[in-house]
């Protein structure tokens, strides 16, 4: 394995863990501070530290109706609704011509050795505009403290392109992943990327990100 991947996937995973904690604090905080004057800084204050995730480049995906786009010190750009995100990554491949299968292959064995619990529970592959391939991975994981467990269900979706690799992953609690399933689904069939530029100027582009609210209900 790659020392590049595996340290893209800790850095994936942790946002993964870190944000599902960040979403259920700042749920309870929500509902307390509606039965007293807390104020908002309260929430800047519990936040956790979560490693910084950049949108790559060239990238677009229509973001599910009723998903809002959030930041925070820590990631500047996600997606939620309720307990569910989306968040979107992406890093330059230091081996030039890394494949697909070998590239999710590193990304499991990682989770597998990173996660409390992981569980696979389905793999497929989709093509996406351009017949570019992209490997979904549906798996579950929990987080496990001393005195509380939280389970949580995901979808990622990895693809390769011109030596880049796009990683969106989707989430939600186990208990209501079943109603955000559709949505997920669709928003990584959606996932567009468009090719490099040909010119010698690629030192003056910067990464961006282009996303559109769906516009059929949830």
């Amino acid at each position: 394995m790659s020392q590049k991947t595996t340290v893209a996937v800790i850095v994936m995973l942790t946002v993964m863990l870190l944000l599902a904690i960040y979403i259920s604090i700042a749920g309870k905080k929500r509902a307390k501070d509606q039965e007293s004057s807390a104020v908002s800084t309260a929430a800047a204050d519990t936040e956790p530290l979560i490693v910084p995730a950049a949108m790559p480049e060239r990238f677009s995906m229509q973001i599910p109706s009723g998903f809002t786009e959030t930041h925070s010190d820590y990631i500047d750009t996600y997606y939620i609704r309720n307990d569910a995100s989306i968040i979107v990554t992406g890093e330059k491949i230091i081996i030039p011509g890394e494949q697909l299968e070998q590239y999710t292959k590193e990304m499991k064995e990682q989770y597998e050795r990173s996660a409390d619990e992981f569980t696979i529970v389905r793999e497929e592959q989709i093509m996406l505009e351009g017949n570019l391939p992209c490997n979904l991975i549906e798996f579950s994981y929990a987080l496990i403290g001393e005195n509380a467990r939280q389970d949580f269900r995901c979808i990622t979706a990895v693809t390769l392109k011109d030596n880049r690799s796009y990683i969106v992953t989707c989430k939600s609690r186990a208990e209501t992943f079943g109603g955000y399933y559709q949505n997920f689904r669709e928003a990584v069939k959606s996932i567009r990327i468009a090719d490099a530029p040909v010119s010698g100027t690629q030192a003056a582009a910067t990464d961006t990100v282009s996303v559109t609210a769906a516009t059929t209900a949830t």
